[in-house]
Order: structure tokens, then C-alpha cells, then sequence
């Protein structure tokens, strides 16, 4: 049977207080998710979400700036014409081959990708952060894998770090479907562990099941948000 995880010191009309009028409304915390290649930071911000917090997530924005009118050209005559799929879209597996890696070819490739696409990434985050500074919402996630690396620490309040070891991330990789390759590609893009986890301000443990995750995460939230409620959420055993 899973356990409900709740805020055991709130009470119902604490969770209903809203802010007077004439006071203004707190502008959300706002947190960036990072870690290792496959430590569990979309977990963390699936987590989040479900307790309230607006997730804005790095990868989906990137997608979407591939898909705009114009970029796979860029792309194309940037890193070659082998990126581009049939259908004349970039294909992103190829383009992972091409530029992940530490190679000088490879970190040629990938920062010229980045010249593009980031740019357009950080535009859309800071557009999405403040629609969410308008919303209820006490939390405001960042997934961000690449936040520290492209200098971006200037947008979140606080970097939580998610931690894993080495063999579960590799585990968790597998399981995804990356070869060994794929895996010290996408790892040799990144700063090395220990400098992310030393420019962080906190770290959450995930070398564990979920729900242990889920334990710190409900600690955390409840500093944050000053006690603030909880959703209910089934965490497995």
C-alpha cells in the first residue's frame, strides 16, 4: 500500500490561507534541477509538479526551438546536412551523435548548436518564469541539466543537486536504451560531479527508491513554501 505523504503540522485552514488584498503576492521560489547524466532530475520535477510547482523543462523548450521555421537550416549549415531527417526536420539522434562527446571535433559542433539554440532556449525560460510569477504557485522548478555549464545561474534562487552513483545512473541509462558510448558522451558534456555538486546549494540523495526522494523533497518543500500544503501523493514502498 503506498503511503500519503502530507505536511503533518498544517492545518486545513493554514492550507486554505490565501495572501490579504493589500498585501502583495510572494513571487514564486525558484529552484534549477541539475545532476549527472541519468541521477533523476525529471524526477524530481514530476515530483514537484504534483505537489503544486510550475515545471519548466529545458529539453521540451529545445525541442520546440528545433521545430521552429528556419533553425534546421542553421543547424544544417552549422554541424552538416547529416542532422537533417527525410521529412527535412533535424533528426536528434543524429545530432546527440554529432555533437556529445569530448572530442574537438565534437565540442566544435556542439558549441556551435549552442550559439543557435540557446539564445532562444534562455528567451523562452524567462518568458515561462514570468507567466509563472502570475500563477498561485508557491514553487517554480527549473529543469535545467546544462544550467551551471552555459552560465545560467543567475536565473533560479537555489541549484539543487541530484546525486546518484555512478553505477545506478549507468543502470538507469541502460534501461533507457544508451549504450555504454552514449552514456561517457552525454557525461563527457557536463561539468565533472564533483564541481556541479560543489556549486549547488543543496543535494538531494537518489541512489535510493522513490520514495525515500519523495521524504527529502517534502522536507524541502516545507522549508521553502514556510510550512505550505502538500497535494496528496501515493508514494510506492
Amino acid at each position: 500500500m503506498g503511503i500519503a505523504i502530507t505536511m503533518n503540522d498544517v492545518s486545513e485552514n493554514d492550507a486554505a490561507r490565501t495572501t490579504p488584498p493589500n498585501e502583495p503576492r510572494k513571487r514564486p521560489w525558484i529552484v534549477a534541477v541539475v545532476g549527472g547524466v541519468a541521477s533523476g532530475k525529471s524526477l524530481v520535477r514530476q515530483i514537484l509538479a504534483e505537489w503544486g510547482a510550475v515545471a519548466i523543462d529545458a529539453d521540451r523548450i529545445a525541442h520546440e526551438v528545433l521545430d521552429e521555421a528556419g533553425i534546421a537550416d542553421q543547424i544544417a549549415r552549422a554541424v552538416g546536412r547529416a542532422v537533417m531527417g527525410p521529412d527535412g526536420t533535424v533528426d536528434r539522434s543524429t545530432l546527440a551523435r554529432l555533437v556529445f562527446g569530448d572530442s574537438p571535433e565534437a565540442r566544435s559542433r556542439r558549441r556551435q548548436l549552442e550559439a543557435i539554440i540557446h539564445p532562444r532556449v534562455r528567451d523562452r525560460i524567462r518568458q515561462e518564469l514570468a507567466r509563472a510569477t502570475q500563477e498561485d504557485a508557491p514553487v517554480v522548478v527549473l529543469d535545467v541539466p546544462l544550467l551551471l555549464e552555459v552560465g545560467w545561474r543567475d536565473l533560479p534562487d537555489e541549484v539543487l543537486f541530484v546525486e546518484a552513483p555512478e553505477e545506478v545512473r549507468r543502470a538507469r541509462a541502460t534501461l533507457r536504451g544508451w549504450s555504454d558510448a552514449e552514456w561517457r558522451q552525454r557525461e563527457g558534456a557536463q561539468w565533472p560531479i564533483e564541481r556541479k555538486r560543489a556549486a549547488s546549494d543543496v543535494v538531494m540523495d537518489n541512489g535510493g527508491s522513490p520514495a525515500d526522494l519523495r521524504k527529502q523533497l517534502a522536507q524541502w518543500w516545507q522549508e521553502k513554501t514556510g510550512g505550505g500544503p502538500l497535494r496528496q501523493a501515493s508514494v510506492p514502498p
